[in-house]
């Protein structure tokens, strides 16, 4: 997945030009130490203070603190690591009850990774159509069709634990996925400042995949309980209060197509 993910988002051109505009824009906004200190073209100016903290060394507990310090701040990044959690958890959540309940009804080995392998297949297809439609979607209705697309497309589990449904919705959910990483991923790391990316990848990652721990044990413990259906109708409600968050935030609602990042804030 990730493989597709960061292939996906090597077709985002804009974000490189995105980054030139903001390192130029920073650029033009330090003072010109050499001219303000009467130094001609051909003398040797100094590193500037910024440059050399930056380069210090920091420990690795005041980095882990810096990032979810920056990122806390960010209420739109805020806003899509919640969303993102509540799809990872929905997702997976989805799929480890799917696993859970072939095995229970003892489907070959090959037939249950053919589940996984669907959805793969799905996401390939998917990174295909990334590539080509990625610089023209609004990141906003990117997430919003992801939200709801997953909503959707795991609907008729509710109803069926039959093998051919469980392959027809594991295909088609792993279309979008491509195209919603590349736009995340290209948007985050062309407004955050290229000195926090790791940092604020540490932090966001985080949040978004702390609640899929528990998507197995979950799974787990409910399906022997109250059965498949309600089990899948659990997560897909997580799925559902997902679509409400995006549906009701205008700053996910209005997040901009590639071309116009620059005007958008975390």
């Amino acid at each position: 997945m990730y493989a597709i993910s960061g292939v996906s988002a090597a077709q985002l051109r804009v974000d490189e030009h995105v980054r030139d505009m903001v390192t130029t824009d920073r650029k033009s906004k330090r003072p010109d130490t050499a001219s303000q200190a009467g130094c001609t073209s051909d003398a040797v100016v100094a590193p500037d203070a910024d440059a050399t903290a930056e380069s210090a060394h920091t420990s690795f507990f005041e980095d882990f603190i810096e990032g979810w310090r920056w990122t806390l701040r960010r209420h739109t990044l805020l806003a899509i690591c919640v969303i993102a959690a509540l799809v990872n958890f929905g997702l997976n959540g989805v799929f480890a009850a799917v696993n859970l309940q072939l095995v229970s009804t003892h489907v070959d080995s090959v037939r249950l990774g053919f589940v996984n392998t669907v959805m793969g297949v799905g996401m390939l297809i998917g990174a295909v159509i990334a590539a080509r439609v990625c610089e023209r979607v609004h990141m906003g209705t990117g997430l919003v069709v992801l939200s709801v697309t997953s909503l959707l497309t795991l609907l008729p589990m509710l109803f069926s634990s039959d093998y051919l449904v469980i392959l027809a919705s594991s295909l088609v959910v792993g279309l979008p996925i491509p195209t919603i990483n590349s736009l995340l991923m290209g948007f985050v790391f062309a407004k955050v400042p290229s000195e926090m990316q790791g940092r604020v990848e540490s932090a966001s990652g985080m949040l978004s995949m702390i609640p899929t721990l528990f998507c197995s044990a979950l799974a787990g413990s409910l399906l022997p309980r109250i059965g498949f259906g309600a089990t899948i109708g659990l997560f897909l409600a997580v799925l559902a209060v997902n679509v409400v968050i995006a549906l009701l935030m205008p700053s996910i609602r209005s997040l901009p197509a590639a071309d116009h990042w620059d005007d958008a804030s975390l």
